[in-house]
């Protein structure tokens, strides 16, 4: 899969967003991975949600939150060094 987005953590590690394919149409998908700053993998997740096709769409770090919005229209607050789900919102 290719990088949508990419942001950069303050302990150097990353958030990618993953963009999704045709294949992936019908599954969720873990579509959001953070890395440490050699590359090696810390998390992975696909939303929580068990809608058919949901997947992470956006993601930003503000002001010092890492937040990331799902196609089933929730935006979920994520702990950044474990990916673990700290605060969800619909915001349909």
């Amino acid at each position: 899969m290719q990088t949508r987005s990419l942001i950069a953590l303050p302990d150097g590690g990353r958030v990618r967003l993953l963009a999704l394919g045709s294949e992936d149409a019908h599954a969720n998908v873990a579509n959001l991975v953070c890395e440490e700053a050699d590359g090696r993998e810390r998390w992975r997740i696909a939303p929580r949600m068990d809608e058919l096709g949901d997947c992470f769409v956006h993601v930003e770090l503000r002001e010092g939150a890492l937040l990331a919005w799902t196609w089933s229209c929730f935006r979920l607050t994520l702990d950044p060094q474990t990916g673990a789900e700290l605060a969800s919102l619909f915001v349909k």
